[in-house]
C-alpha cells in the first residue's frame, strides 16, 4: 500500500477561503482561480460551453491532496446551476480507505444536494482499477445518472443529449 504524507493543513478550506488567502499573499502550494483548481495531483475546471465541472486526475494522491480538488469540484457544482460532473479517471488510482469513507459519507451526499443530475467517468478500455471504478459508479448511481465513456467529447455529447431530452 502506498503511503501519503500528511500535510500541515488542519481543515479543508473552501475555494473562496483559499482565493482570499491568495489575495492576502499567503502561500500555499495549489493553484486556485475562480473557476479552476490545479495541483500536481489533479485539475478541476468549469467548462462553461458545456456546463460541466471537469475533474482530471493526474496521479495518485490521498487525504488533503485528494479532498481539495473534489471539494473544489463540489463548490463549482453549487455555483453553476444544472451543471454536471465529469471525471477523467484515465490516470486514476485505488483510493485510500479513509478517502473512500469520506467520499461516501461526506462528498457524495453533499453533491446530491446540488442540482447536478449526471456524472460521467472517462476511462481507458483496459483499466487496472476497474473494481475501484465499479465501486464508485455503484455509489454515484445512488444519487445520479452515471455513464462511462472514453473521452471528454463523448461525455459532453452524452450530457447534451440527456439535457436536450429534458428541455423538450
Amino acid at each position: 500500500m502506498r503511503q501519503c504524507p500528511i500535510r500541515n493543513l488542519c481543515v479543508i478550506e473552501t475555494s473562496w477561503e483559499l482565493i482570499n488567502r491568495e489575495q492576502k499573499g499567503e502561500f500555499y502550494e495549489y493553484g486556485y482561480r475562480e473557476n479552476e483548481f490545479d495541483s500536481e495531483f489533479g485539475n478541476v475546471k468549469y467548462m462553461s460551453e458545456d456546463n460541466i465541472v471537469f475533474l482530471t486526475w493526474k496521479k495518485f494522491c490521498c487525504y488533503d491532496d485528494y479532498r481539495k480538488p473534489t471539494t473544489f469540484a463540489l463548490d463549482l457544482l453549487k455555483k453553476y446551476p444544472n451543471s454536471n460532473f465529469v471525471v477523467d479517471a484515465r490516470n486514476g488510482f485505488e483510493d485510500e480507505k479513509a478517502d473512500i469513507e469520506w467520499g461516501f459519507s461526506v462528498l457524495l451526499p453533499a453533491m446530491s444536494n446540488t442540482d447536478c443530475k449526471n456524472v460521467v467517468f472517462i476511462m481507458n478500455e483496459v483499466n487496472e482499477i476497474e473494481g475501484e471504478m465499479d465501486m464508485w459508479t455503484k455509489e454515484f448511481m445512488r444519487y445520479f445518472t452515471v455513464k462511462k465513456v472514453s473521452c471528454y467529447v463523448d461525455a459532453a455529447k452524452f450530457i447534451s443529449g440527456i439535457m436536450g431530452k429534458i428541455d423538450r
